[in-house]
């Protein structure tokens, strides 16, 4: 009896350990989808507080943070040499990437006053960014024009 008992332990956690290590891609997503979403505040806060822009950039397994400064006044704003830009790697596969609704390419470029500002000068789009695991999970985070973040998880569509 005692031997039966140790062998459905040993079992139990050896299961454990193989679904816990299934689910990492999703886990992965998750951690990603949340730090995104704060990061998205973080820059817009600091856009608020330094009284300077700054824009988040998806590129794939990474996207990136950085200030940036008009020094000419001309209203284009560059990155600005004296803040090294902050890079967050994703884990494996995980890919993010940034568009409008419509799908273009975007950026997400916040002002001093925390909103949403076009880098070529025209109106403001909602700017998406998408972040995707190798399984096929999805989760969204919108940034609006008024710099308010909407995060979602989206379902998965079966075939």
């Amino acid at each position: 009896m005692i031997e039966l008992v140790a062998t459905f332990g040993l079992v139990a956690i050896l299961l454990a350990a193989a679904v816990w290590s299934l689910d990492r891609p999703s886990m992965d997503l998750e951690r990603v989808f949340q730090r995104l979403g704060s990061d998205l505040r973080e820059a817009r806060m600091e856009a608020t507080l330094r009284g300077a822009h700054f824009r988040v950039t998806a590129a794939g397994s990474a996207y990136s943070i950085a200030r940036l400064r008009d020094d000419d006044g001309d209203g284009i704003w560059q990155p600005d040499p004296n803040y090294s830009e902050r890079v967050m790697s994703l884990p494996p596969g995980v890919e993010v990437s940034a568009g409008g609704e419509d799908g273009s390419a975007l950026a997400a470029e916040f002002d001093s006053r925390g909103v949403l500002v076009d880098p070529a000068g025209g109106e403001p789009r909602v700017v998406v960014f998408v972040a995707r695991s190798s399984a096929g999970a999805t989760r969204k985070v919108s940034v609006w024009p008024s710099g308010q973040l909407r995060q979602e998880r989206v379902a998965a569509v079966s075939p």
